[in-house]
């Protein structure tokens, strides 16, 4: 064990000796970082953001077929004149079918559509932190390290930038409020946040509390008196009620405002998850500026010089790392192993040679063997192979795992299987740790889970396979 970590040591000594060098005092590579951020090293980002954005739209990797899925089903459905919440049961917040929705509409049905959305998403989020970390961060270690960091996770995180934009916009208003007591910011920040409900609602819930909360904290702390707290929330939510208003009006005489509160409250828990990564990717990088800026300002003691030395090492060295990780995997997968797509609504869209073998195979075997009056029922992500197949999704579910977050959901859904059952199901060879975590996370999702599992093999037979996937077939009376 000895030999193995003075191994490892030898191994990373020469990075921590360069790092050392970098952030060693009055040093011209450490005056230059701990220098403030300039415009052009805001344009330098920006350029860098953008290049990124283009690459991941040319090689988006492997396709996340949940995530993908909801959204492309759903535009889909859209198009062909079905309303969400009443006729199908969609797993985002309206703008993110919407829009993508639109997007087909102008640029056809196709997957570079929505790869389209995602990359325009990516890189208003990209563009967000670049601006924020300029108004926030004193020091350009600080600045360029949240970005190099922020950048992967804006990729790796299947959820698009605009689910968080808005919010995150919201969010600088209000700062931005609080410095200047300028009541149009807070107008403003409400508007934003009301149109981050409609692309995200626990995201846009989750920000608007700890914006209301903020206000209370003020008054609380005696630096906001009884008047300016209770005009501050007025505008706030007068500002919401510019956008809630009209989409209420808008749910209501569609017939579907009911539909949208239930999924809403089904989904909350599940979007709720996903909601804290890059508000607290900004607070670490936020602290760790701080503590760089008291670094320097302390910088006469030996020993504490010694160990946040080190400390700042660990820190740049684990941030390269974590980047370096996001881009060699993005460049390896551009440069081999993979293959553009045949199928039709997907066609030149580069992705790896399995993924992209074997959703070819599938969708052949459906538009060879399958009639289009037969029903498939693909569970529990089925969006996204629907809409490559061309076919409809069975019932309301266009993700039939969702039947799973709402008791009367699944008694719909098994209500249906019993009554009218498809001719044909598709299953994931294997559960893996992502459909774990989202359709087993809890004894009710599991019983919903098995029930369906046991319709299947009750009432089909296995026809095939294809590399990820089984298909199976209903059995005859």
């Amino acid at each position: 064990m000895k030999i193995f970590f003075k191994n490892l040591s030898g191994f990373f000594s020469p990075s921590i000796e360069i790092i050392k060098k970098c952030l060693k005092m009055n040093s011209p590579c450490e005056e230059w970082l701990r220098g403030s951020p300039t415009r052009n090293n805001v344009l330098f980002l920006i350029f860098f953001s953008f290049l990124s954005c283009c690459f991941s739209f040319y090689f988006p990797g492997t396709i996340n077929l949940h995530e993908y899925g909801a959204s492309l089903s759903a535009a889909e459905a859209l198009l062909e004149g079905l309303r969400p919440y009443r006729d199908f049961i969609p797993l985002n917040a309206p703008l993110n079918f919407y829009i993508p929705a639109m997007l087909m509409k102008y640029f056809g049905i196709h997957l570079s559509s929505l790869l389209l959305y995602f990359s325009l998403g990516h890189m208003v989020i990209l563009l967000l932190a670049v601006l924020i970390g300029r108004h926030y961060f004193k020091t350009r270690l600080a600045y360029f390290l949240f970005i190099f960091v922020f950048l992967p996770q804006v990729f790796l995180n299947s959820m698009n930038g605009f689910q968080y934009f808005f919010s995150l916009l919201s969010f600088l208003f209000t700062i931005l409020f609080f410095e200047r007591s300028d009541k149009r910011l807070l107008f403003y920040s409400g508007i934003c946040g009301a149109i981050g409900f409609l692309f995200d609602f626990a995201i846009g819930m989750v920000f608007s509390m700890v914006i209301i909360l903020g206000f209370l904290l003020l008054f609380i702390s005696n630096r906001w008196d009884k008047k300016k707290t209770r005009e501050s929330i007025e505008t706030y939510f007068k500002a919401i009620a510019v956008i809630g208003i009209p989409f209420f009006l808008y749910l209501l005489f569609s017939n579907m405002f009911f539909g949208f509160v239930e999924t809403s409250g089904s989904l909350f828990n599940y979007r709720l998850g996903q909601t804290f990564l890059y508000p607290f990717l900004f607070l670490i990088f936020y602290f760790f500026d701080k503590g760089y800026v008291f670094f320097i300002a302390n910088s006469s003691g030996k020993k504490i010089r010694k160990s946040i030395v080190v400390l700042l090492c660990f820190w740049v060295g684990l941030s390269i790392v974590s980047g370096i990780y996001f881009y060699q995997k993005k460049i390896i997968a551009a440069v081999r192993d993979v293959r553009a797509l045949q199928i039709p609504r997907a066609q030149k869209v580069l992705l790896p040679i399995d993924q992209a073998r074997d959703i070819e195979t599938l969708v052949m075997i459906v538009k060879r063997s399958v009639s289009l009056k037969d029903k498939i029922f693909i569970y529990p992500d089925g969006g996204a192979l629907y809409f490559f197949m061309e076919r409809p999704f069975y019932g309301r579910f266009p993700m039939a795992g969702l039947s799973g977050f709402n008791e009367k959901w699944h008694e719909e859904l098994m209500a249906l299987l019993k009554k009218d059952p498809p001719q044909y199901v598709i299953l994931p060879k294997i559960f893996n740790s992502l459909y774990e975590k989202i359709y087993l996370g809890n004894e009710k999702k599991r019983k919903a889970f098995n029930e369906i599992m046991w319709f299947i093999s009750e009432h089909y037979t296995r026809k095939g396979t294809t590399l990820d996937a089984i298909i199976y077939k209903l059995n005859q009376k």
